[in-house]
């Protein structure tokens, strides 16, 4: 669901073991994975359209397919080159040009921090961002009931640094037309994180007002969870000497994951499209504190599977030591 894998630190055994480490955007929805496939493989965009005009206004879904298919565009273009001379005028198809604009721009500036980019990736960056602000623009107005490109124009917000009233208005039109869109909140997580244009203080806020007002079973309730794992990031950078477990073991820490247990269902009833990126948020979140048969529990419930985010900032031996020490604490309680 990240644009983008920032500040991944290497990884101290990448040894492939454990639950299945899922990088595709499709986040295992078989039918927009088939679809993505179908139309790099064929060069017919018809599928791609036909599964956009089923998804609707399931927004989540919406955004999760126009990622999935934007991402596929920059290694095979052919099949949206077809669609483009087909349907130039399609609103669905002007939407995903949008996420292809702003995908091009993050793929040239990189994933490091600031201090590791050179100059001629920030000027392609800022070059590109700026046919990407105006394609966001054109899917706005091809689609004004979809939020989709409004989330797509948050990323372009992040990128250019645009000032926090120019954040707000963006952010207010994404609201209006879906409250709760989990893609949505991802992205304003981030500009108000304290390694963009936020802090701490503004980025807890944030979350936990959305997580106090999520709807019943929305991952949104896991917002703070994430908001922990951002701040984590952030101090470990900073200050050599920040204490990770000392950060996860602290008594506000474990009320929230206990909030987030109680809150997200365990039985996939009414799962969100981004249900795999979520448990692992969740996942993540209960390996770093040391708490095995919720992680054993939660890891069961994702099919024993995570996806990249947020587990790509530790190594696949973590994840592989994570999934065995959860296997370990439920083997007395199994018949």
């Amino acid at each position: 669901m990240s644009i983008f894998k920032r500040f991944r630190r290497p990884g101290r055994d990448d040894t492939p073991a454990g639950p299945a480490f899922v990088e595709d955007r499709a986040m295992l929805d078989l039918e927009v994975a088939a679809a993505r496939d179908f139309v790099v493989r064929t060069g017919r965009f018809e599928p791609a359209a036909q599964m956009l005009e089923q998804i609707g206004s399931n927004w989540d879904r919406r955004a999760l397919c126009v990622e999935t298919l934007a991402e596929s565009i920059l290694k095979n273009p052919a099949w949206f080159v077809a669609w483009t001379h087909a349907q130039p005028d399609s609103a669905d198809r002007i939407v995903v040009e949008a996420q292809v604009a702003v995908n091009a721009a993050w793929e040239a500036r990189g994933g490091g921090w600031a201090r590791d980019t050179s100059s001629e990736a920030f000027a392609e960056f800022a070059r590109i961002l700026e046919h990407a602000e105006r394609a966001c623009l054109l899917a706005c107005e091809a689609a004004p009931q979809d939020p989709t490109p409004w989330v797509t124009r948050l990323w372009v917000t992040i990128g250019r640094g645009a000032p926090r009233e120019v954040f707000e208005a963006r952010w207010s039109e994404l609201l209006a037309r879906d409250p709760h869109s989990r893609f949505g909140h991802n992205s304003a997580l981030q500009y108000l994180a304290a390694k963009w244009y936020g802090s701490h203080e503004e980025m807890y806020a944030f979350a936990r007002k959305a997580a106090a007002q999520a709807p019943a079973g929305s991952p949104l309730a896991l917002l703070v969870l994430q908001a922990h794992i951002e701040y984590q990031l952030r101090e470990n950078d900073r200050d050599s000497d920040f204490d990770i477990d000392a950060f996860w073991s602290h008594p506000e820490r474990r009320a929230d994951l206990d909030a987030a247990l109680a809150t997200y269902p365990k039985d996939g009833a009414g799962r969100n499209p981004t249900w795999l990126h979520d448990l692992s948020i969740l996942t993540y979140s209960l390996a770093m504190s040391d708490r095995w048969i919720d992680l054993a529990v939660q890891f069961a419930a994702a099919n024993n599977s995570v996806y990249e985010y947020p587990w790509y900032y530790t190594s696949r031996g973590f994840l592989a030591e994570a999934f065995r020490n959860s296997q370990e604490a439920l083997a007395p309680y199994r018949d």
